[in-house]
């Protein structure tokens, strides 16, 4: 069997999960080829594939990091060009691979191309409606909204649908997956795709020692997203790192898999890109980052507790990361009042709330229950039996 794998790039966190399905569906012996545009390129060459490129969509960032309505109006005024290239893009690359089924992280293009060739597809999805934040234009937010939705017309016609998250009443992603009745029944929720554990006792506490966690808490801060969105985070992050005290250990890393850039500034570890990002969550004490699903539930799966940065004005994120916080298993922090002395107290604190550990070990439990990859796979693995 063939499968061709057709990934959102916009941040690392669809490429991530889709590649997680795709191991498991290569170590039951079937074949994978990949297409993908935006960062998700680099990070799956960076791991041995060779993804096809197609056009890029993206949501639209101001140079504050703040996610922009007008922006990403204006990023997308070509979209309905790009899309039916997408698709085209999309038609060549399962008739030339002999595709049997196809599995599309977030992209409704890969799904229309998939049933214009007669093929199943199942989608992976965690953002059903599409939740716009904005302190401006909000005519044109209202204006904008139904085209924006317009994606949901084709996600339907996905012969099932994977969510990466736990089942209600602990989905994370709860908020923008609202789905009609008449599609709940292809919809499944398999838990957080992420590799299992491959990190033992020992190495962990080599990679503590590697970064100055060996007689302190060490804190993991992952800025995932768009590269504005990162690139402002960051640079907050590096004006406040020579005022930290040395309590704690830190390793910031931009997510940026295009790059080998490695320095210190004060108690900072910074690295563009952290080859195994796993082991360090299951080596932190502490995870930092926006509000992305993938890594919140890596966390969930790790039992690592959390502390959400979201990208001002990004409805997803900040929806998600409202929920670890009502689970427990996290802190929300405004980027815009990001400060030394306020943040270390923040850190602090949820370092030392027992609450947040057993939240965190008690919801580890019942992701280990779901299936996460497996589940994914028996998924595609049926769409192709039940049509031969």
């Amino acid at each position: 069997m063939f499968i061709h794998v057709a990934v959102c790039g916009i941040g690392l966190g669809h490429a991530s999960r889709s590649l997680v399905v795709a191991r498991e569906l290569m170590r039951r012996g079937h074949g994978v080829s990949f297409s993908a545009y935006g960062q998700a390129v680099p990070y799956l060459e960076r791991t041995g594939f060779s993804p096809s490129r197609v056009p890029a969509v993206k949501y639209g960032v101001g140079d504050d990091g703040v996610v922009s309505v007008k922006k990403t109006i204006k990023e997308n005024i070509t979209l309905p060009a790009r899309f039916l290239s997408q698709v085209g893009a999309e038609a060549v690359n399962i008739s030339e691979t002999g595709t049997d089924c196809v599995v599309s992280d977030t992209r409704a293009s890969a799904v229309a191309a998939a049933k214009l060739m007669n093929k199943p597809v199942a989608t992976i999805l965690n953002q059903y409606n599409l939740l716009l934040e904005t302190r401006r234009h909000r005519r044109a937010a209202k204006l904008a909204e139904p085209a924006l939705q317009a994606a949901q017309l084709i996600w339907d016609l996905s012969d099932v649908i994977i969510v990466p998250d736990l089942p209600p009443p602990s989905t994370i992603s709860e908020a923008t997956l609202d789905f009609p009745r008449k599609i709940v029944n292809r919809v499944l929720y398999v838990g957080p795709l992420v590799d299992p554990p491959a990190v033992s006792q020992q190495e962990m506490m080599s990679l503590r020692r590697t970064y100055g966690g060996s007689d302190k808490p060490l804190v993991l801060i992952t800025i995932s997203g768009g590269l504005e969105e990162k690139r402002r985070l960051v640079e907050k992050f590096l004006e406040i790192a020579p005022r930290l005290s040395s309590r704690f250990s830190y390793v910031l890393s931009t997510a940026n898999p295009g790059g080998g850039e490695s320095f210190r500034v004060g108690s900072f570890y910074v690295s563009s890109w952290v080859e195994d990002l796993d082991s360090m969550i299951m080596a932190a004490d502490l995870v930092v980052g926006r509000g992305g699903l993938t890594l919140i539930t890596k966390c969930m799966a790790y039992g690592k507790k959390m502390l959400l940065i979201p990208t001002p004005q990004h409805g997803e994120q900040n929806a998600n990361a409202l929920k670890a916080k009502e689970l427990g298993l996290a802190e929300v922090y405004d980027q815009d009042m990001l400060d030394a002395s306020e943040f270390e107290a923040v850190v602090s604190d949820v370092l030392e709330n027992s609450r947040m550990d057993h939240a965190a070990k008690t919801h580890q439990s019942r992701v280990r229950e779901l299936g996460g990859a497996g589940r994914a796979a028996d998924a595609v693995e049926r769409l192709v039996l039940n049509l031969s």
